[in-house]
């Protein structure tokens, strides 16, 4: 995990990841959701150079990113 404030540089890659708790039934939206969310963010992850964004549904966010950064 880096350390802040850090400068980016060349090799420096974003990834942002937008988290939302929902029940059981909202789970199959999370599709929707992410496709609607990809399409509105795409120009500014071209401006910013963000290389990964999507939606995540909050337990498999907690399973899948790193160093207990989702509670």
């Amino acid at each position: 995990m880096p350390k802040f404030p850090f400068v980016p540089d060349d090799h420096t890659k974003f990834n942002v990841a937008t988290i939302v708790h929902c029940d059981r039934a909202q789970k199959p939206d999370i599709q929707l959701l992410n496709e609607q969310f990809r399409r509105k963010f795409k120009p500014y992850a071209v401006l910013f150079g963000i290389t990964s964004y999507s939606v995540v549904e909050h337990s498999a966010a907690s399973r899948c990113i790193p160093n207990n950064m989702v509670v």
